[in-house]
């Protein structure tokens, strides 16, 4: 057994932590040469992840930075409410003093409290080994937001409303602007559930995310760049009520709005929603009374859209519109008036007060939004008529998005059909109708030039177009969450990369790739088609994929916090989370995903260094941990769930689970994800110094990895079963599932491990993209490159190829995807995480060991490639790999950054010995295993070569 590992691994951890403060200083073995230049300023600040936010929430906001050189050993930031007296050294906010500390992000602020509006100006600089300082970074600001609710002083409002339907809402308040210098312009802005915001007809910002009521979000804008000094100004916000429903809470409507214009004389003016806004419904066509399913796409609380344009009332959020009368409609589309327009008039009216913020059901304080939306218009790479109106528009790819077509010389009154799909019929006609879901809609025309639409978004690759107008012009407008450094329109950013000499393996990545950014939205939505909803496990899975690909950071603390506030409104009492965040059915658990979350915690930790969350969460982490050692059994110690229909008893592994034996009422995979629960609870409890919830966490681990090694393995087999019945008796199944996790989680020695790894390879491709990860680990770690590469490449395996061959340009919920007999949705952005890891973590070989990734492993896996190269984003900045292998001569091109410190492992090869060239001059490495392994390599740029290698290598 291999009790005592989880021991020492722990300990690991916690002696890691103090070796970076005593080692501080320290020239490691590998580092630069002794002379050391002094560093240069740091780069890159931030607070709160984002470059200079406006309308920060947090009192203790956190502060990053990259810093230039070799080793950091010490910090100082200053904080002041001025440039100038920044400038001058007067920190009158706070001034942190020289910080022996490695750390360059979440530092969190420890200066004078901060208040609402607040703007700050802020600084740091650090120092090397040598104890030499760098010169200071250029200054940065950030903005507060509004603090508390007596902060807002203003009314929640919307149209009168007697029933509970759906329900899209304009609403316009025009004002005359003197023409003063602007100094600052902010408008504050919430809705339940959604708005779109417009200032003088142009789109200012969407949002806000869904939330229960209690938690409401609300955002921060710069309205300074639209607004027109000495003339007419109006602010429009088309707003839409959903009802409850799975990804959205019950509520209730409203809509919450301040703007705040400061002048450069010091006077200043305040606009906030009250009976005075002017309201009128919108142009969606939607029944009256309760929310009823008919308006539905499906049972998820995505709502089908029909539209008639007659009565949309065009100029709505421009000075434009007529004042007298609030509201003709023009059949233009270009918000001008035009003569010969013919126009009717439609009823604006005064919006209802709902009550002064606070009011029921808004009763929290106000959460501000530190994520955001990106939007950006793409046109299809094909267009094929099928008669006179009949159009279908190919976009290349499965994006997220909406529809925007432009007509041109329709009748008003005429009714076009507009559909969207994944994939069309065999006559290049669409359905309209996938994965479970309808997928159409319906547009009166109101003559002349106009564009269709939609409110909210869709996942699709085509759109059809029956009974158009002579001219018609289709577009897509995609949208996602605006990650760090996404290049709008484009599907590949900045912050990683990979190629290598296959080109399956590079479809792989891009394929994962796209399918983290699509569905990375307001929250990391299960798909973009069916469920907007966000599930703990697919949050999970998305989002630590989205933070090794795009360095996110924010979206992943909302969520993650998001179901802390679950757990809180919905299972104080026994310490689960809910399956789903936010929802309209309250209460709902899956016992796997409420496990899954401990998971999340510490691998965002791992990446992060982010202690301010983990403390925040911490209590609700440790019921978690409670809960799940009150599932395991008094008499075999293991996790039983026992066997009820549904989810009730754990999903194991969604959505195929390939013949796993679930008869069984204590499963290996649900005790397995136990001692992972309990292995990374006495981790986090080391590094926040709660040294008695690590003990007791660190004893279940022992106790519950006792349990699994002494009855569940088969001596018969030589392998891991899939659990015990409820009279006690063993399965005679040893699932793919089972094996692999045991050996991905280094809990296998000798005999067992070989066991365990020949029926991991005897049952083939056997696992589903939830727990695909512990299968590339397994292969990975245990260097059998030979099965990891055919699990990747094999097109008729269930895997990523498969997808790729079935012409699939998204994720699939289940690899076969709709050749599956269910679960068919072929956009489920969680099953490309095991891709990340693949290539990341075995190709390119970057794992991380040690917090805020002070401490990596670089361990390529040649996988009979010639080549591999790639960038890994990491909390300290990138590490570049590029390894080259040639004739049996291998090179590896690394670069590490600042306090980053690595073990390198370069293959053994055909040459004796353990010497490796690094830079040229020969050192001895360790043996180990097929690999010779080169300890401590520091920040810089390193060449480490074994055998003879030509320069002209491929």
């Amino acid at each position: 057994m291999l009790i005592p590992s989880v021991v020492s691994e722990q300990s690991a951890v916690a002696v890691q932590r103090m070796a970076r403060t005593f080692l501080l200083g320290v020239i490691l073995a590998l580092s630069s040469p002794p002379a050391h230049a002094a560093p240069q300023p740091p780069t890159d600040l931030r607070v709160e992840n984002l470059v200079n936010p406006l309308g920060i929430g947090d009192l203790t906001p956190q502060f990053s930075w990259l810093p230039q050189g070799d080793v950091q050993t010490a910090y100082q930031i200053l904080v002041a409410s001025s440039v100038k007296n920044l400038k001058e050294g007067k920190a009158d906010k706070w001034d942190s003093g020289r910080v022996r500390s490695d750390r360059v992000a979440f530092v969190v602020y420890e200066g004078k409290p901060l208040r609402s509006r607040e703007i700050c100006y802020w600084k740091v600089r650090t120092w090397n080994g040598n104890g030499e300082a760098s010169g200071w970074s250029k200054v940065a600001r950030f903005e507060m937001g509004l603090l508390s609710n007596d902060d807002w002083n203003v009314a929640w409002i919307w149209r009168e409303k007697k029933d509970e339907a759906e329900d899209y809402v304009y609403f316009r308040r025009s004002f005359a602007l003197e023409d003063k210098r602007i100094a600052r312009a902010r408008a504050y802005v919430t809705a339940a559930h959604r708005h779109e915001f417009y200032l003088n007809g142009k789109l200012v910002g969407k949002g806000p995310n869904f939330a229960y009521p209690e938690y409401q979000y609300y955002q921060t804008f710069d309205i300074a760049p639209f607004l027109k000094r000495g003339r007419e100004n109006v602010f429009g916000l088309l707003c839409h009520w959903y009802g409850a429903g799975q990804g959205r809470p019950y509520s209730r409507w409203g809509m919450l709005f301040k703007a705040m214009i400061d002048f450069d004389d010091g006077s200043s003016v305040v606009i906030g929603s009250d009976r005075t806004w002017k309201v009128r419904r919108g142009e969606w066509i939607v029944p009256e009374g309760s929310i009823g399913r008919q308006n539905f796409r499906n049972g998820e609380g995505v709502p089908a859209e029909h539209i008639d344009g007659r009565l949309h009332p065009v100029g709505w959020n421009t000075p434009l519109l007529a004042k007298e009368g609030w509201g003709e409609v023009a059949n233009d589309d270009n918000n001008l008036p035009q003569p010969r327009a013919k126009r009717e008039r439609v009823r604006w009216e005064n919006a209802v007060v709902l009550g002064k913020h606070p009011t029921p059901p808004f009763t929290g304080t106000l959460l501000a939004q530190q994520t955001s939306i990106t939007e950006y218009e793409i046109a299809p790479v094909r267009v094929k008529k099928f008669g006179d109106g009949h159009l279908v528009a190919d976009f290349g790819k499965v994006y997220v998005g909406m529809p925007k077509i432009t007509f041109r010389g329709g009748r008003a009154g005429t009714v076009v059909k507009i559909k969207v799909d994944y994939r069309p019929r065999p006559d290049g006609t669409l359905e309209g109708f996938a994965q479970s879901t309808r997928l159409d809609y319906t547009y009166t025309l109101r003559g002349g030039t106009e564009t269709f639409r939609p409110y909210w978004y869709l996942g699709f690759r085509y759109v059809e177009v029956e009974n158009s107008p002579p001219q018609c012009a289709i577009r897509m407008i995609v949208r996602h969450n605006a990650m760090d450094a996404v290049d709008a329109g484009n599907d590949i950013n900045r912050e990683s990369s990979f190629t290598c000499s296959d080109r399956t393996l590079n479809a792989i990545w891009d394929l994962a790739k796209r399918s983290v950014m699509l569905g990375a939205q307001e929250q990391f939505v299960d798909t973009p088609t069916r469920e907007q909803g966000q599930f703990a496990y697919d949050a999970y899975l998305t989002a630590m994929a989205a933070m090794k690909l795009f360095r996110e950071r924010n979206l992943t603390r909302q969520a993650f916090r998001e179901f802390a506030q679950s757990q809180i409104k919905y299972h104080a009492d026994t310490g689960k989370i809910n399956a789903v965040y936010p929802n309209g059915d309250g209460r709902r658990d899956i016992p796997d995903w409420t496990q899954s979350w401990i998971f999340w915690a510490w691998e965002y930790y791992l990446e992060t260094g982010d202690e301010e969350l983990m403390a925040e969460t911490f209590p609700q982490l440790v019921k978690v941990g409670t809960y799940v050692k009150s599932t395991e059994n008094k008499q075999t110690g293991l996790v039983d769930l026992g066997n009820a229909a549904g989810y009730a008893s754990g999903i194991v592994d969604w959505p195929n689970r390939y013949g796993y034996d679930r008869a069984t009422t204590q499963r290996t995979v649900m005790s397995l994800n136990a001692y992972l629960d309990y292995v990374y609870l006495a981790r986090l409890a080391k590094e926040l110094n709660r040294s008695d919830v690590a003990e007791r966490f660190q004893k279940y681990a022992e106790d519950i990895l006792c349990a699994i090694q002494r009855q569940l393995w088969d001596e018969e087999q030589k392998a891991y079963i899939d659990g015990l019945y409820a009279d006690g008796s063993k399965s005679r199944h040893a699932s793919q599932q089972a094996n692999a996790m045991m050996l991905a989680l280094g809990l296998t020695e000798g005999e067992r491990t070989r066991g365990a790894m020949a029926a991991v390879k005897r049952a083939g491709h056997s696992t589903s993209p939830l727990l695909i990860r512990f299968l590339l680990r397994a292969y990975g770690d245990h260097d059998e490159d030979d099965a990891l590469r055919e699990w990747l490449t094999n097109p008729q395996g269930h895997n990523y190829a498969y997808i790729l061959a079935d012409g699939g340009t998204f994720t699939y919920e289940n690899w076969r995807g709709r050749h599956a007999e269910r679960e068919n949705s072929e956009s489920h952005p969680f099953a490309a995480y095991g891709a990340v890891v693949a290539l990341q973590e075995y190709v390119l070989g970057v794992k991380t060991l040690a917090p805020q990734s002070a401490r990596v492993q670089v361990r390529p896996h040649t996988l009979h490639l010639r080549y591999a190269r790639g960038k890994v984003p990491t909390q300290r900045g990138h590490i570049f790999v590029a390894w080259q292998l040639q004739d049996g001569a291998f090179r590896l091109t690394l670069h590490l950054p600042c306090n980053v410190r690595a073990d390198v492992y370069v293959p053994r090869g055909q040459s004796a010995g353990t010497a490796v060239k690094v830079n040229g001059k020969e050192r001895q490495g360790e043996a180990a295993g097929n690999y010779i392994v080169v300890r401590e390599v520091g920040a810089g740029k390193w060449v480490l070569t074994r055998g003879e290698h030509r320069r002209n290598a491929a």
